[in-house]
């Protein structure tokens, strides 16, 4: 209910008593008395309480003056002023200095009760309703941060309207020249680099304290940094510090990509973030964090990759004879000729290294099982669409170069007579279906092709052929052993119609299924 009480009363007898009653209705609560108004001052600064229940009428300091001074320096403090006078001045003033309950003496033990329940129902209220109340502001500030950051955004982007130009807050500030950069962390190994806003924001007023951060409302790691009044160097002396206190007090990598300077952010924010972002493009070279200048990259934009057409011919040839060695030599090589200072830009070493190892990858589709292609082909895809480094694409590339030449090499076990000969048992026991060349060779993982070819390799005929003559090899024995009803004869080798049937009997064995049956029969 309460921690602490305090009882102001010059009336030593009746202080002891007031003492002894709200000692017994707030057992848990340290109840402390004063003679007087001062006395009583004096330990509420010593001793902070909840509730004051003081005496009007007291030497020295009074209940009123107590009230006065008391609810300025602790207003969260509650107040019960006691009187022997039902005086109209006093209860006025007593309601002035936001006094909560007037009690007259005499009181009885049931009056004081509730008074004192009365204001500890109140405090719980306020408390509530302060809580809702910061509640609400916090949401308030979050949704408003949250919207500032959208038009921001779309600011960045281009696409800000005149109509959202107006709600922007900091669009005064935007009228200056300044930069844009674009920030990105990581921890080192799997350690998660999330960092949350308000964290973020703190940091970033060691930066500059004019900054205009540009976040999204989920921990992610990177932001970007609207900065006006500021120049490209400027921002750079002080981000490269900020570096170095990241990684020592955070233990993360900080990468930073910065714009050149922008005569009016608000028109050329754009721009400046098409820079900065292209700028910290650039860490995919550095393992440790640093500041990238798009001033001093720009001029590598446009630099043409040197030829690379030997390498990625001798590491075909090098995969195509099962030589790991000879590729992996070759993609060393081919990551030393891509070297070079100033650095090509990143987009197209990943794009071109990338796009030739999964170039030797699909030349495997339709020579291997369908399922051992496709695992390589979307692990391909998976590893480089979350390679952020040059080491690491030269890594993964010689790793999936190696899991070519493993595959090249066990082609032949892809062959295997069992696999082949289940797959023929399956068609022989199955002629009454229709059996596409599709249908087999999902039930077997197989490439459609890849399995006509191992067919065609096994009987010398196509994989139509092949089943035709199957059928065909049925219907003879069928005709010749038994009495069925030729239309049964032809639904149970996988004819449904009995006309067609008759047609492509006589046009592969040069008689009709009757005139084989008259000749053949053995009943």
């Amino acid at each position: 209910m309460f921690e602490r009480i305090i009882i102001a009363d010059d009336e030593t007898a009746h202080l002891e008593g007031m003492k002894t009653i709200v000692s017994q209705i707030c057992p848990e609560t340290e109840v402390l008395i004063a003679k007087n108004g001062l006395e009583a001052l004096e330990i509420l600064r010593q001793k902070p309480a909840e509730l004051i229940m003081c005496d009007i009428r007291m030497p020295i300091m009074d209940g009123i003056e107590l009230l006065r001074i008391a609810s300025s320096e602790f207003p969260q403090t509650k107040f019960v002023m006691i009187s022997a006078y039902k005086d109209f001045e006093y209860a006025q003033k007593a309601i002035e200095y936001q006094a909560v309950e007037y009690i007259v003496k005499p009181f009885r033990v049931s009056d004081l009760r509730e008074t004192i329940n009365k204001v500890a129902r109140g405090r719980e209220a306020e408390k509530a309703k302060d809580l809702l109340l910061s509640d609400y502001y916090r949401l308030s500030e979050v949704l408003q941060k949250q919207e500032d950051s959208k038009l921001l955004q779309s600011l960045l982007e281009g696409r800000l309207s005149e109509q959202e130009r107006a709600k922007l807050r900091c669009a005064d500030r935007l009228c200056n020249h300044g930069v844009v950069a674009c920030l990105y962390w990581e921890a080192p190994g799997s350690r998660n680099a999330d960092i949350s806003y308000e964290t973020l924001e703190a940091l970033i007023g060691k930066i500059n304290t004019k900054s205009i951060l540009v976040y999204d409302a989920k921990p992610i790691n990177e932001a970007i940094l609207i900065i006006p009044n500021q120049s490209p160097d400027t921002i750079r002396h002080k981000l490269e510090n900020f570096i170095v206190e990241i990684r020592e007090d955070l233990k993360l990598e900080l990468y930073a990509g910065i714009s050149l300077n922008a005569s009016c952010l608000l028109e050329k924010a754009s721009e400046a973030y098409s820079q900065a972002y292209e700028a910290l493009s650039y860490r995919f070279y550095y393992s440790q964090g640093r500041v990238l200048l798009y001033e001093k990259l720009c001029t590598s934009l446009e630099l043409a990759l040197p030829s690379l057409s030997r390498i990625e011919q001798q590491i075909r040839d090098a995969v195509h004879k099962c030589d790991s060695k000879a590729a992996c030599n070759e993609i060393r090589r081919m990551k030393e000729q891509l070297m070079h200072d100033p650095p090509y830009y990143p987009g197209k070493v990943r794009n071109r290294v990338s796009s030739f190892v999964v170039s030797i990858i699909n030349s495997f589709e339709g020579s291997v099982l369908y399922r051992e292609f496709e695992d390589l082909q979307n692990s391909a895809y998976m590893k480089y669409s979350r390679c952020n480094s040059f080491d690491e694409l030269f890594s993964i590339s010689e790793e999936l170069l190696l899991l070519c030449v493993h595959l090249k090499s066990h082609i032949s076990k892809a062959q295997s007579t069992d696999l082949i000969d289940s797959c023929i048992a399956y068609i022989e026991q199955h002629l009454n279906e229709e059996l596409s060349l599709k249908e087999i060779a999902d039930r077997f993982h197989f490439n459609p092709n890849y399995l006509s070819a191992l067919i065609k390799k096994r009987t010398g005929l196509s994989y139509s052929s092949y089943l035709l003559s199957l059928r065909m090899q049925k219907a003879c024995s069928l005709l010749s052993k038994t009495n069925d009803r030729i239309k049964d004869i032809s639904l149970r080798v996988g004819f449904s119609d009995c006309s067609y049937f008759n047609r492509v009997f006589r046009r592969e064995n040069g008689i009709s299924p009757q005139q084989y049956r008259r000749k053949y029969r053995r009943w």
